[in-house]
């Protein structure tokens, strides 16, 4: 009797975690919308038309939709205060004996090389092909600032406050584990979804998920989620998971359908790019076993 009881408190326990992060996350992104949407848009109009035409209405919405998830972040907070009695910082892992600019750069880094390494394959390959578009000194900067912001309250939802809440109520394993199945979970809805998107979204989980393990540090995660995403969608052009940027610096003059390149979802949903963050995963459990630092 005792065991059952004990099952069914953690069931509601894990359930409760789930549903207030999923609740929090979508909640957040609507409110965001209204509130920081309607503050973004009216700044970026300003600085638009005549004044900076290259600000158009697609990037502008783009970059609007990216600063709303700040929302997110504030609903986490009100949520913890008010019905947890928890502050957020709690939950975190701010790593403090190494420089914190040092370790955002540092992820930002193993961003870059983890996304180009998988679209080297599609090229070397000939599935895509890009070319110079236009770095634009304004806007570039200005996107990867907004893209920055969204995937540090994804990473703060979950990496934050769903990973630190299982790990302290039950293992770092379940921690990861659950983490992961959330993390695909609020990607299902992208445009051009398949079963590989799905598979490597959920390693990609696991990924951030063992890197935070880690290295303890959430700048370093936040860094190697948005680069990777700033990697794909803006410097090169192809679409992350499903959405596309308007005025990338690289963009596609040819693409094929192939296991290498999805073009409705992007890389994400390539056989290489599964293969390769596995890869990344069983260095990291190696070293894990072994007890040893790879940063």
């Amino acid at each position: 009797m005792d065991n059952s009881k004990k099952v069914a408190g953690c069931i509601i326990e894990i359930a409760e975690i789930i549903i207030s992060a999923v609740l929090i996350t979508l909640t957040g992104l609507m409110a965001g919308s209204i509130v920081i949407g309607i503050i973004v848009s009216a700044i970026l109009q300003m600085v638009s038309g005549s004044f900076y035409p290259a600000l158009n209405e697609s990037i502008s919405a783009s970059i609007t939709s990216n600063f709303s998830f700040i929302m997110i972040i504030i609903f986490l907070v009100l949520y913890l205060k008010i019905f947890k009695k928890e502050n957020l910082k709690d939950l975190l892992y701010l790593y403090k004996g190494r420089n914190k600019a040092k370790m955002v750069f540092a992820g930002i880094f193993a961003g870059f090389i983890l996304c180009v390494l998988s679209i080297s394959v599609p090229v070397i390959n000939g599935d895509i092909a890009l070319k110079f578009n236009r770095f634009d000194i304004l806007i570039t900067p200005l996107v990867f600032l907004s893209i920055y912001i969204q995937s540090s309250a994804e990473e703060i939802v979950l990496r934050g406050y769903v990973y630190g809440r299982v790990c302290k109520a039950y293992t770092e394993w379940a921690a990861i584990i659950l983490n992961s199945l959330v993390f695909s979970f609020l990607h299902l809805n992208n445009n051009g979804i398949n079963l590989n998107g799905i598979i490597s979204i959920i390693l990609f989980g696991f990924l951030f998920s063992l890197l935070y393990s880690k290295t303890k540090s959430l700048e370093f995660i936040c860094g190697i989620h948005a680069m990777w995403g700033f990697t794909e969608e803006i410097i090169f052009g192809l679409p992350n998971s499903g959405k596309v940027f308007d005025m990338p610096v690289f963009c596609l003059i040819k693409s094929s359908q192939t296991p290498f390149y999805n073009e409705k979802f992007g890389i994400e949903a390539s056989i290489q790019t599964i293969f390769i963050v596995l890869a990344a995963i069983a260095v990291l459990l190696y070293n894990r076993h072994r007890n040893k630092n790879i940063l």
